[in-house]
């Protein structure tokens, strides 16, 4: 396969979910918006008010993103949205599993 660039990401053992994050969002990106991306994630919710709060401004934001280019600006500057987005990635994964 070939591939158009290269995409840097944290090395901090979260690596699988992200790959399996962005190729999803660049799917739906490319056939909608951010807007159905965060309706997948909307179905997830914490117990732990921090974590709820940084889930639904991670909510917002992705519902913001029009492009490919704008949720890799937004992942990759704004650590926060990464780690929320990772967090709702392992429970929606776990759901499914369970």
């Amino acid at each position: 396969a070939d591939y158009s660039h290269w995409r840097p990401v944290r090395g901090d053992g979260n690596c699988f979910y992200r790959t399996v994050v962005f190729g999803a969002i660049e799917a739906l990106l490319r056939e909608g918006s951010g807007e159905q991306i965060a309706g997948a994630l909307a179905k997830v919710s914490y117990d732990a008010p921090a974590e709820q709060q940084a889930h639904g401004d991670m909510l917002e934001r992705l519902r913001a993103c029009d492009s490919v280019e704008a949720l890799e600006q937004l992942i990759a500057n704004n650590g926060e949205v990464d780690e929320a987005l990772i967090r709702g990635c392992r429970r929606l994964v776990r759901h499914f599993l369970c």
